[in-house]
């Protein structure tokens, strides 16, 4: 067993690093062939028979993303790392929070519980937020898979689900279970499932369709309020919506249509 710690006058602070650096280039090049990780961390321990590295307070640079935690355990054998305590994943223009991460670098995903929390685009206030029990998130693919208590606010409006994937490219999320859409204090939506385009801030709702808005005319005055339960929905295209869609420009809703 190696043990490094970084204690004061214990080793020349250039060495250390350069023999921690040859260490993960031997044990972690194995993950993804001829790109760099860079590693920050106070101690370093490696486990030759039970072929784990043990690393306290790490970070892990890879690309443009970073991953840390208090804790860390990479296991060789799997390829498989777990961090706990205060795990961070950062990328440009978004971050990702939780109690407890699973790393699986075969798979290229990563496993966030506790307390998860992706934030894109800003402030918790002018960009977007989602809350939820566990995330996987597939940094390739650039898919976050959101599952359990989901909470998703952009600006004004608030979604609830049980689950829902979120595709980075696209900027779109689909949600499935118990969804909800809520807008102000006043207009609300339900529905089985729904998809949320982000860039035109429009959303396709699909079955046992509930709900109440306030509508505005072309001049923009309001309409007194009307409940939507029962609506006669919009004929949905057979190949792309299944039947029972609604579109709700959550822009403004305009009487004309």
């Amino acid at each position: 067993m190696w043990i490094i710690k970084s204690i004061g006058g214990e080793m020349n602070e250039l060495r250390k690093k350069t023999f921690l650096f040859l260490l993960c280039f031997i044990f972690l090049s194995k993950i993804i062939i001829a790109s760099e990780i860079y590693l920050k961390a106070d101690s370093f321990i490696l486990n030759d028979k039970k072929k784990t590295i043990s690393i306290k307070n790490a970070e892990f640079t890879y690309r443009d993303m970073k991953l840390s935690g208090d804790n860390c355990l990479y296991e060789t054998k799997t390829q498989t790392g777990t961090l706990n305590g205060n795990v961070k994943i950062t990328e440009t223009g978004s971050i990702i929070t939780g109690s407890r991460m699973q790393v699986f670098y075969k798979e290229k995903k990563a496993l966030i519980k506790g307390n998860v929390k992706l934030v894109r685009g800003g402030s918790d206030q002018s960009g977007l937020t989602v809350n939820c029990d566990m995330l996987d998130y597939y940094w390739d693919k650039n898919e976050v898979i959101a599952r359990g208590n989901v909470r998703i606010q952009n600006k004004d409006i608030i979604a609830y689900s049980n689950n829902a994937v979120y595709l980075k490219k696209d900027n779109l999320i689909t949600l499935s279970g118990n969804v909800r859409f809520q807008k102000g204090s006043s207009d609300w939506m339900t529905s089985d499932s729904a998809a949320y385009d982000l860039t035109s801030a429009t959303v396709t709702a699909v079955g046992n369709i509930e709900g109440s808005f306030y509508l505005t005319d072309t001049q923009g005055a309001p309409i007194p309020k009307k409940d939507i339960t029962g609506l006669k929905v919009l004929e949905p295209d057979p190949v792309m919506i299944p039947s029972q869609a609604v579109d709700f420009d959550l822009k403004r809703i305009d009487k004309t249509k």
